[in-house]
């Protein structure tokens, strides 16, 4: 039974993240995520991982959302595989934009 404990202890991290998120309490479900993920050695499945992408990106944390969805990406397994595209498609736009508004348009192109 010790070996499932941290996979139970990460699956409840995720559970209160997901709560804090629909109550709106960004930051709390930030630390979730992040105690999700020690407790899951690093390894959070892809839906946790997107789900964490998503608060990032709700949240304006653009970077490090993409580099989240990049690696839900690089594993191609599955429904997430789809909202995966999606939101770093999301966060890569939004990084062009606010680049391209700093007055920086060649950096902008890049994200794209």
């Amino acid at each position: 039974k010790a070996s499932e404990y941290p996979s139970d202890l990460s699956d409840s991290w995720t559970d209160l993240a997901g709560c804090y998120r629909r109550l709106g309490r960004y930051s709390a479900s930030l630390r979730a995520f992040t105690s999700a993920n020690e407790a899951a050695n690093d390894n959070l499945p892809s839906p946790a991982l997107c789900s964490w992408a998503q608060v990032e990106l709700d949240l304006g944390l653009h970077e490090d959302a993409a580099e989240k969805f990049a690696v839900v990406l690089d594993r191609n397994d599955g429904i997430s595989h789809h909202q995966a595209a999606y939101g770093q498609g999301c966060a890569l736009l939004a990084l062009a934009q606010t680049d391209f508004q700093d007055g920086k348009a060649g950096v902008a192109f890049e994200h794209l």
